[in-house]
């Protein structure tokens, strides 16, 4: 992946984050939904993080 796939990948993730963050400001998710949303968010942000990590280190 290139620069710019990285950087869409991390501005996609936020945007999810900030949308998840959004509906439990709404209260439109219950309360399994918001762990097992939160957990797959998580997860996305941290693999995004690892392969910025890697880009950045190469």
């Amino acid at each position: 992946m290139n620069a710019i796939d990285k950087l869409t990948d991390a501005y996609y993730a936020k945007c999810q984050w900030e949308e998840f963050r959004d509906r439990i400001v709404n209260k439109q998710l219950t309360y399994g939904t918001v762990v097992h949303d939160y957990f797959k968010i998580v997860d996305e942000m941290n693999r995004t993080k690892e392969e910025l990590k890697q880009w950045n280190m190469n």
